[in-house]
């Protein structure tokens, strides 16, 4: 009799750990659970803001990336290239950081050497892949004092400026240096065919090496830039 007293004491104590190991393994399964989802959440979310920012490159082109059939073309960013790596430039925009990740086949139109760090540049941006392309300077970023960005071998030159005055032989566009009066060519053109009213916007000229303006063009992503 004391054998049997003694046994069923045990089975209780048996039966509660059974019991308590189930309890144990059943939370443990709606724990792993829980934690699946939630790796599995993020997980989603991470790539939602990847997608996110990667789309959001657009909302900064300078220019209208869609042609007449509806379909994108490559779009251009233009700020101040704050730095670059291998694989991506960081620019500041409207006073914005923007990651730009680089293409493969991605290079820069300045000569070798050109420092490009902390100067206003504009970055070619594949509509598809939203990837840059390509970088090159701004005019504002290699103009002289008298706005001179670039000079051809046969002595012509281009000026950046803004636009002052016109009139039917002569135009003026205000650069560092002060105001320049340019006369016009014979055959002197409004490269835009816009006739807008080009007061205070910022212009670019086509000079002959005689000094004489040959071309004026008004372009957005000039505008609004230091």
């Amino acid at each position: 009799m004391k054998k049997t007293f003694l046994t069923f004491p045990l089975i209780g104590m048996l039966t509660i750990g059974t019991l308590a190991g189930c309890g144990t393994s059943e939370e443990n399964t709606t724990q792993n659970g829980s934690d699946t989802n939630s790796t599995s959440e993020t997980n989603n979310n991470a790539a939602t803001n990847e997608s996110a920012t990667s789309n959001d490159l657009k909302q900064y082109a300078r220019d209208d990336n869609e042609q007449d059939d509806g379909m994108e073309d490559d779009f251009d960013l233009v700020g101040t290239l704050e730095s670059e790596k291998d694989n991506e430039l960081v620019m500041m925009i409207d006073n914005e950081k923007v990651t730009v990740k680089k293409a493969a086949s991605f290079k820069t139109d300045e000569p070798d050497n050109t420092e490009v760090k902390g100067k206003l540049v504009k970055v070619e941006v594949n509509a598809k892949s939203e990837e840059a392309e390509s970088l090159e300077l701004m005019p504002q970023a290699k103009a002289d004092d008298n706005g001179v960005y670039d000079k051809e071998k046969d002595g012509e030159y281009n000026v950046i400026g803004t636009f002052v005055k016109e009139d039917d032989k002569s135009l003026t566009v205000k650069v560092k240096n002060g105001e320049k009066t340019y006369e016009k060519t014979a055959d002197f053109e409004h490269d835009d065919d816009s006739n807008q009213d080009l007061k205070d916007k910022v212009v670019r000229l086509e000079v002959t090496k005689d000094d004489k303006v040959e071309s004026v063009e008004m372009n957005m992503e000039d505008q609004d830039m230091k």
